[in-house]
């Protein structure tokens, strides 16, 4: 029999008025984020806690059927965050979430 386990992702934003407005904002992040989940076929309820400390520097806390995952951090030093910067954020907790589903740390 096989089991078809749909993936949820919630998304939160914290500190959104600090992104500079080329990045889309607080509801561009969350949907790259469960893009780029989504694309790594990920099974599982996922948590995303993002909080924009400043408009050069993102922290991200995970959580993968409720167990919590490293924090990501992403930092710009030649400029702001802009929208690439926010896609390849996305992509680097994508893997994170997917490696933990795998039992290696990536």
């Amino acid at each position: 029999m096989n089991i078809d386990r749909s993936s949820a992702v919630s998304c939160v934003v914290e500190g959104g008025e600090k992104l500079p407005s080329e990045t889309g904002g607080t509801a561009a992040i969350c949907a790259a984020i469960g893009g780029a989940i989504k694309a790594e076929s990920v099974n599982s309820d996922v948590r995303v806690r993002v909080q924009v400390k400043s408009n050069t520097w993102l922290v991200a806390e995970i959580e993968r059927d409720g167990k919590v995952l490293p924090t990501q951090n992403m930092a710009v030093s030649d400029g702001k965050l802009r929208k690439s910067s926010i896609e390849h954020f996305a992509h680097a907790i994508a893997g994170a979430v997917a490696a933990a589903g795998r039992g290696t740390n990536r």
